[in-house]
């Protein structure tokens, strides 16, 4: 299309070159063909709302039939408002602790094991772990952390929720 690398092009009145044409070209294509999805649903995408498909096809199948299918959707979702809890709302019956450098499994488990507290998981890159304690002694359990030398920081297992969105469908 371009057989000169700075060829020039005009856009508004402005010269710019041929590798920005080209960009510009590219980004309004993207732009119009990622606009209708990102516009939300239209009555084409509804109509497959729900429908299962055979992978790598586009053929329905039965749901549940245990052949592969996907479920699917055509379209995006809104996400409901949530009720959103009050700042500072927590799990309850959850902590999070992050482990201080060079703190052994062992020592930890008996740390854990001595307040009838249990490890339900691991949290990986960060040396933390989620911990389950009695409901309602959530604070005091991450006071309990905090002081010891094992604990790098513990803190109760916060709630955060998106306040809009939208859900894509991931294929």
């Amino acid at each position: 299309m371009f057989s000169q690398p700075c060829q020039q092009r005009r856009l508004h009145g402005r010269s710019i070159p041929g590798y920005a044409a080209r960009l510009l070209v590219v980004i309004s294509f993207l732009f119009v063909t990622a606009g209708p999805a990102a516009a939300g649903p239209d009555t084409k995408s509804d109509a497959l709302a729900g429908f299962n498909l055979h992978p790598g096809s586009n053929q329905a199948c039965q749901s549940g039939s245990g052949d592969g299918c996907v479920p699917t959707s055509g379209a995006s979702q809104k996400l409901k408002p949530a009720d959103v809890p009050p700042d500072g709302a927590f799990a309850p019956g959850q902590v999070l602790v992050q482990w201080a450098d060079g703190a052994e499994a062992h020592a930890a488990s008996t740390l854990l094991d001595t307040h009838g507290w249990q490890l339900l998981h691991a949290i990986e890159g960060i040396d933390a772990a989620v911990v389950r304690v009695p409901t309602g002694d959530e604070l005091a359990a991450v006071d309990a952390l905090r002081a010891d030398p094992l604990v790098k920081s513990a803190e109760p297992d916060y709630l955060a929720y998106a306040l809009e969105g939208t859900v894509q469908p991931v294929l």
